[in-house]
């Protein structure tokens, strides 16, 4: 339930048809201005689902950077971004390593891949590009990262900035010692 510890900030969104479960889950991503925060703790943002007693908060991890909340869902509904003073300000973190299915697929000419570290992740992460045959097309990420939300656009090209052929290419993700990979088809 909403009290005056929470303030919402800006307006809702909903996502039909809502309380749907998704087979996946789906990164929503919330963007804010300082303008609109006043005064107030952007540490403390959050995102919200309304439920039939008013609005469950989630959680998130806030970006500085890029002005953003992002959190992982399973289901449609109403959301919102808010600023919750009883937030702890430690962020929400994906329970393992994450990388959803990329957005748009197929794809022509960018499609964005998204990407969650877990909460105690400290090491190196490799994102990279490989066409049918298994061979490298390009490098997107390879660098040291933190835990939380990360979201990265290929725009078709290969690592000499040539665009690719129309056909199926595999986006693998490697962190320490994990590696998850996911398909994706780039139609020219």
């Amino acid at each position: 339930m909403e009290s005056d510890t929470v303030i919402a900030i800006g307006t809702s969104y909903g996502i039909e048809p809502a309380g749907l479960r998704l087979s996946d889950s789906v990164l929503l991503e919330a963007s804010y201005s300082e303008r609109a925060l006043a005064d107030l703790d952007e540490e403390r943002l959050e995102l919200a689902i309304r439920e039939s007693d008013g609005w469950r908060s989630l959680g998130g991890v806030v970006d500085k950077k890029t002005d953003r909340v992002t959190l992982l869902v399973d289901q449609l509904g109403e959301y919102r971004l808010q600023w919750n003073q009883k937030r702890r300000t430690s962020g929400s973190f994906p329970s393992h390593l994450v990388l959803l299915p990329n957005y748009p697929n197929p794809f022509n000419p960018t499609t964005t891949l998204h990407y969650g570290l877990p909460e105690r992740f400290s090491g190196w992460v490799e994102l990279g590009i490989y066409d049918a045959a298994g061979r490298e097309v390009c490098c997107l990420v390879d660098e040291p990262q933190n835990p939380g939300y990360y979201s990265v656009v290929w725009d078709g090209r290969d690592s000499s900035g040539r665009q690719v052929p129309s056909g199926v290419y595999c986006c693998r993700l490697r962190a320490n010692r994990l590696s998850i990979a996911r398909k994706m088809i780039f139609l020219r």
